[in-house]
């Protein structure tokens, strides 16, 4: 007998939930992205037209068919690194028809070669996020990318190429950079971080959490990213029940995640569980705990010492008395004293 027709499964409660978890992690991600661009890009002097970096597919179409006049593995002393165009040796790393530091092979992203510019030029090093304001200020191109540029040729100084002046100057300006780019911890209209009670921080988000009176309580941008880690958006964590958001907390305020099978120390709370009506906040992450009590100050490195310090007195002192002890009884006993 032929089977009837079964109407198709549907998706489940629990599918869909995971589903639509994953499509606002994705939503989170790309709008808490940082354009690292300004508002107004600089003017290129030559062309007159805004400055924007070419992308790889631009660089590619435009060095497409270009004829090099010669050829690194042809010449047996040091030749220019494609990217920073410093001195190469003939046991350099070679990819027709150039030589590329070891160094440098790394550096594919338009970031690495600004802090590997900013490095050998100016002598100290920055971050990516700095470095991808610089970016969108001063024109590091790989070596290979300029229209003079052959494999062949003698080598200059490494990142040579760069306007050393103009990479100064946009260096000094970091800070209104930053602050445009809203890199530079600021306060949000809501209050401090419902978690750390920090009130400057970058990455302010609205994740739905309330203070006692049930006003809007954010979190800054580091405690933002552990909610999202912990599985926040996906309904695994409560909004309301704190109880469930302190091991992520936790991690927070430790720099790590726990192992699994380890929870935080019983007696820790988030701000929003503690905070007066007014949740003023504090100028330090976690500054509502106190200094003895929190991971990472010397308070807590030296309670923790003294702590060691006096259980290892007790064992000593157990073990003291223990022993006074068998020797009293041996001697009750007449066996002597045990050696």
């Amino acid at each position: 007998m032929p089977r009837p027709n079964r109407k198709p499964k549907g998706e489940t409660i629990r599918a869909r939930e995971i589903r639509e978890g994953r499509e606002a992690n994705r939503r989170k991600r790309r709008d808490s992205r940082i354009t690292l661009a300004p508002a107004t890009p600089p003017i290129d002097p030559g062309t007159g037209k805004p400055y924007r970096p070419m992308s790889r597919a631009e660089v590619m179409a435009a060095t497409e068919g270009r004829a090099w006049a010669g050829d690194a593995a042809d010449v047996e002393t040091f030749t220019p690194c494609s990217r920073c165009g410093g001195p190469c040796g003939t046991s350099a790393p070679y990819s027709q028809p150039w030589r590329t530091h070891r160094a440098c092979r790394s550096g594919t992203t338009l970031q690495s070669r600004v802090r590997a510019a900013v490095t050998e030029l100016l002598g100290f090093e920055i971050g990516f996020s700095d470095a991808g304001l610089i970016a969108s200020q001063v024109a590091v191109p790989n070596y290979r990318d300029l229209p003079d540029a052959q494999p062949h040729t003698e080598p200059r100084r490494a990142w040579g190429h760069v306007d050393k002046r103009k990479l100064r100057k946009v260096v000094q300006s970091l800070p209104a950079l930053r602050a445009d780019a809203g890199l530079t911890p600021h306060p949000c209209e809501s209050g401090p971080c419902a978690w750390c009670s920090t009130r400057l921080a970058t990455g302010w988000m609205n994740e739905g959490h309330k203070w006692a009176d049930g006003s809007a309580a954010p979190l800054c941008g580091l405690c933002s990213e552990q909610w999202v880690s912990r599985g926040g958006l996906s309904g695994r964590l409560s909004k309301t029940f704190y109880e469930e958001q302190r091991a992520a907390g936790w991690n927070v305020l430790i720099g790590r995640d726990l192992p699994m099978g380890h929870g935080p120390d019983p007696s820790f709370r988030l701000y929003a569980e503690v905070a007066p009506a007014d949740h003023p906040g504090t100028d330090e992450p976690f500054g509502y705990i106190a200094a003895p009590m929190r991971p990472g100050t010397p308070q807590y490195a030296e309670r923790i010492a003294s702590e060691q310090m006096e259980r290892a007195t007790a064992f000593e002192q157990r073990r003291a008395e223990r022993d006074r002890a068998e020797r009293e009884q041996a001697a009750a006993w007449g066996y002597g004293v045990p050696s």
